[in-house]
């Protein structure tokens, strides 16, 4: 299991928009996505969000969006 920081760093594509969320969480609207950016703007995520655990992940062609989970 990597940690969110490792996982945008070996992720190659600059171009994805980036949502991470809370795979503790069910699904719901607002509360659900912590973090929506730019992989080049990974340095300004907070580091206690950088060192959460990746659960998984899934990228959605249709808008360019790489959609992470990660264990709080």
């Amino acid at each position: 299991m990597k940690t969110l920081k490792e996982f945008l760093e070996a992720f190659q594509n600059e171009n994805y928009k980036i949502s991470i969320v809370n795979s503790n969480r069910v699904s719901s609207d607002e509360d659900y996505v912590l973090i929506t950016t730019d992989k080049k703007y990974k340095d300004c995520i907070k580091d206690e969000i950088l060192n959460l655990t990746v659960s998984g992940f899934a990228i959605d062609d249709y808008d360019e969006r790489l959609v992470i989970e990660v264990k709080t």
